[in-house]
């Protein structure tokens, strides 16, 4: 029973993310001929990036040849794309996804060979509005679906991570253990009065919540929650705390400067955030990426680092949507 757990999950996910589309595609009078095309390459997207975060599908995949694992994962970017009805810019897509799935087979998995990728995924994760628009663009005026570009960009470089460079110490998931649950908690706790404060003295804190009725805040907190865990905590604590800090700590030996220096550049990360060079968001970005990266080392793993990742955003988001 066990072992067919996580495709039993992997199914429910795929019921309730059809459900939500539907509901969504009415209310925003999207035809449902056009939804029942789209919707295969959204739930494959989906379940692919879900489906490593279980280890009793990724060990197997371990077995492989490294240029077998890399030609699978090159193909698994390429399927969602293959079945989303406009199949824009092939060349881009190749041009992206080909160093990626098999930089490790290329170069030897190394410091120097990190760095280079370290440095070549935000890159583009920066032209993100640009590029991933291009592969997967607007099916109808005012819907998007480039998301489906940002986690194929996503998961391919956390399978390659994991599959290929074969890291360890990363506690890549998305079920906190309570233990987790309780040491993110603790430094969203943290974060939080001390993002209000570095906010206030920037002059960058607004209240603002979002445009829903009272009524449907919570649930409007508890999506935004899980859509920020599930991507955006997860995909920055993976490299800045699991890849990141865990190879300095290896090479530098110093667990406070190790934290510090990650800490300034996930405030770099964040200078480009609603303009250009925007260094008051980036400072406080940096601040309360401080308290994530204390989570990471308590933990020993990221996810302690996604909930209060998750947890600040969610608040942020929904309490100070105009600030920064």
């Amino acid at each position: 029973m066990k072992s067919n757990l996580p495709y039993r999950r992997l199914i429910f996910l795929f019921a309730l993310l059809t459900a939500a589309a539907l509901v969504y595609a009415r209310q925003r009078a999207i035809p449902l001929e056009l939804a029942a095309t789209l919707l295969p390459a959204v739930l494959l997207e989906i379940a692919l990036y879900a489906s490593l975060a279980f280890p009793a599908i990724r060990e197997p995949l371990s077995a492989l040849k490294p240029a077998t694992l890399a030609t699978l994962l090159f193909l698994s970017a390429l399927a969602p794309w293959l079945i989303y009805p406009s199949h824009a810019k092939p060349l881009l897509l190749l041009a992206l996804v080909l160093p990626v799935a098999f930089w490790y087979i290329v170069f030897k998995p190394s410091t120097a060979s990190d760095v280079a990728l370290l440095l070549l995924l935000p890159a583009v994760v920066l032209l993100k509005g640009r590029l991933f628009r291009d592969l997967y663009p607007d099916p109808m005026p005012g819907l998007r679906l480039d998301f489906l570009g940002q986690l194929m960009w996503i998961r391919l470089a956390i399978g390659v991570m994991l599959l290929l460079r074969r890291v360890e110490g990363i506690g890549f998931g998305f079920v906190p253990t309570k233990a987790e649950w309780r040491i993110g908690a603790k430094y969203f706790l943290q974060a939080m009065p001390a993002g209000l404060l570095a906010a206030y003295a920037l002059g960058v804190l607004k209240l603002g919540t979002p445009n829903v009725p009272v009524w449907v805040l919570p649930l409007y907190a508890a999506g935004v929650f899980l859509g920020i865990f599930a991507v955006v905590a997860c995909s920055e604590e993976f490299f800045l705390r699991g890849i990141l800090l865990g190879r300095l700590l290896l090479i530098i030996k110093n667990e406070t400067a190790a934290l510090l220096i990650v800490t300034c550049i996930s405030g770099a990360v964040h200078l480009s955030f609603r303009h250009a060079l925007n260094w008051k968001f980036a400072l406080l970005s940096a601040i309360v990426h401080f308290f994530f990266g204390r989570a990471y080392l308590e933990a020993g793993g990221i996810r302690a680092g996604m909930v209060a990742h998750a947890l600040t955003a969610t608040a942020w988001i929904t309490l100070f949507a105009k600030s920064g």
